[in-house]
Parts: C-alpha cells; structure tokens; sequence
C-alpha cells in the first residue's frame, strides 16, 4: 500500500494555483485600472486625486482648489483614483448646516462660526415659530423655544406649523439647496446653510462633461454679500429687503408695459415691482 503524500506536498498543489489565480486577478484589475499619469499635490502639500479630474475649477484665492483641494470641503477620498470610490461620502453642499462641523467649520478654517449660525434668527426661525403658534392658540406664550432643527429631528406637525411649513419654510437656513425640483429655481435657490448667503453662480458658464451632461461651473465663495442674496428671502411679509434698495411690489399685472410686453422688472416668483 503506498503511502500518504507528505503535507508540504498537498499544500503546495494547493497553495501554489491560488497563487497564480491572484497574480492573475491583480494583473488583470491593474490592466483595467486607468491611473493617473501623476500625483496631484496641492501647494499646502497634500495628496489630491480629485484635481487630477476636476482640473477646470476656479475659485478665489483663499478656496483655491489648488491651494486647498476639493476634499476638505467636499469630503469624499482624496486618495482614490476611481470616480466611485473618491465620491463616496461626499458631500455637493459644504454649507448644509448638517455636515458643517465636518467642513466649514474645521479647526484651521471657521471653527467658530457653525454654532453662531446654527444659533442664529435665520436658522432657528425661533420668533416666527413661537407667533405663530401663539396666534393660533397651540402655545401659551410667543417665547416657546422651539427651533427649525427641532421640528426636523422630531417631526412634530400641527395645524400651525403646516402652514409655517407651506408658507415660511422655505425661507431659513437648514433648507436643502434643489431640495424642490419641480418648483420654480428660486425657491431652489434658497437655503443651504452657509452658502445660503456666501455664495453666487460661477462665472465661467455651463460646459458639456464626457458624458454629454451639461454642467453649471462651481459657485464661487464670497466675504461680502450681494443684495440679490438677502432679497431672494426678504422680499415677502416685511419686504425688508426690497424697501432697503428703494423698491416697492406693485399689482400683479406688470405695468408700466415695456413694448408691448409685461414689465421686466420682477422679483423672485414672477411678482413685479417700481421704483
């Protein structure tokens, strides 16, 4: 009876097809793997992969992404190489008072500033909400704490802050930007945190990407805030905003007539206005 292949034997003839199935597995997912001919550095010296697709990215000098990279306000893998893989966990809206801690407001940019906005009259809605629900009878007093992120973490809902909800809720900062796709832009326009206020439209216009998808240019982060951003929230109710720049609304039918046509002078939702 012969005897029993030695261990080291059936280990090898095991062992050393694996091997070679792995040595074909990487060999092949490296054939296929497109790498950077590259790496992409910004001048603060961090490795940046992103900047080795988004190459056509202009913004002021102290957001450069050459300078700071798209990760530390984007979040997402700076590292990977693959769209999929760098995209996963990023965030489009580094604004969003949801994420802010882990953009924005990172030690070394503005530490300080999430808790004063998250704190502010135009995040928390505070004055609007305790009226409101004073005037109609569901709280005993106008100085209810109750704030917007409150109602998003606990859904409360009643007859009051539904019509806060369809009415005022577009207007504070813990709205999603394109959070409405089937409304008007302005109201899509609105909210997003931060951005809400420091940022405007890229200046470059659309450009087609290699998947033949129109795509608008990165806004651009600004210190000093236009009028057209406070105005695109304060121009109802007070219309603080359009009696600070000297205009008032008008009727809705769009005189003085401009040859032959309804006036061009519109504010946010189509609604006209004189000088």
């Amino acid at each position: 009876m012969a005897g029993k292949p030695p261990r080291r034997l059936i280990a090898a003839l095991v062992f050393i097809p694996f091997l070679f199935m792995l040595f074909v597995y990487l060999f092949y997912r490296e054939e296929r793997t497109q790498r950077p001919q590259q790496l992409a550095v910004t001048t603060a010296g961090y490795v940046e992969m992103c900047l080795n697709c988004h190459v056509d990215i202009h913004l002021d000098a102290a957001h450069d992404a050459k300078v700071v990279g798209c990760s530390p306000c984007h979040l997402g893998n700076a590292l990977a190489i693959g769209k999929e893989k760098a995209h996963r966990g990023m965030v489009l809206n580094p604004g969003d008072l949801r994420v802010v801690e882990k953009t924005c407001g990172v030690e070394g940019c503005h530490p300080a500033d999430p808790h004063k906005v998250k704190n502010s009259l135009m995040a928390t809605n505070r004055g609007i909400l305790s009226t409101l629900l004073y005037y109609w009878g569901e709280r005993n007093s106008q100085n209810a704490d109750i704030t917007v992120e409150q109602l998003l973490k606990s859904g409360e809902t009643s007859l009051a802050l539904d019509y806060f909800r369809k009415l005022c809720a577009t207007c504070h900062l813990w709205k999603r930007k394109n959070d409405m796709p089937d409304a008007p832009a302005f109201f899509n326009e609105k909210g997003g945190g931060c951005t809400a206020c420091h940022s405007v439209p890229g200046k470059n216009g659309e450009k087609v990407d290699g998947d033949g998808k129109k795509k608008k240019p990165h806004p651009l982060i600004i210190k000093k805030i236009p009028e057209e951003n406070c105005i695109r929230c304060h121009n109802r109710s007070g219309r603080i905003g359009i009696s600070y720049t000297g205009i008032f609304e008008s009727e809705g039918y769009g005189t003085p007539y401009e040859k032959g046509h309804l006036s061009s002078q519109r504010l946010p939702g189509n609604r006209f206005y004189l000088k």
